[in-house]
């Protein structure tokens, strides 16, 4: 925690803006990981795609920034392994009480309902 010595930033804005920019940094490298871990996926290599993952959510959880809403979708809530869908997920749309995506974890056979909601029209007036 070198960067946040109390000599050194005397103001709280100081701070935050340090806080701020890690966060930043630590998304964006999330995003890069992420993105190398599906392209590995689709080439073949699961068991480096599935690394890959698991280091981008353990980096989210040591800098104690949350995983963002588009990449943790890709994990299994039950066994938290990576999701690729097609090769280690089965993903189907499903209409039944009210629309959603339904992810179907071949690892531990647990099923995941993510909701979709409909675009309200907007009025004209």
């Amino acid at each position: 925690m070198g960067l946040l010595r109390k000599s050194r930033y005397k103001s709280r804005r100081g701070r935050k803006h340090i806080l701020s920019l890690r966060k930043r940094l630590v998304l964006e490298h999330i995003d890069k990981i992420m993105k190398r871990a599906l392209e590995e996926a689709t080439r073949g290599n699961i068991k480096l795609a599935e690394k890959m993952g698991k280091f981008a959510r353990k980096l989210a959880k040591w800098t104690g920034v949350k995983m963002p809403r588009r990449w943790r979708y890709f994990f299994c809530r039950k066994c938290k392994s990576f999701i690729m869908p097609g090769i280690t997920a089965r993903i189907r749309v499903r209409q039944n009480r009210y629309p959603h995506v339904v992810t179907y974890c071949e690892k531990c056979k647990n099923y995941k309902r993510i909701p979709v909601r409909k675009n309200k029209k907007t009025s004209r007036g």
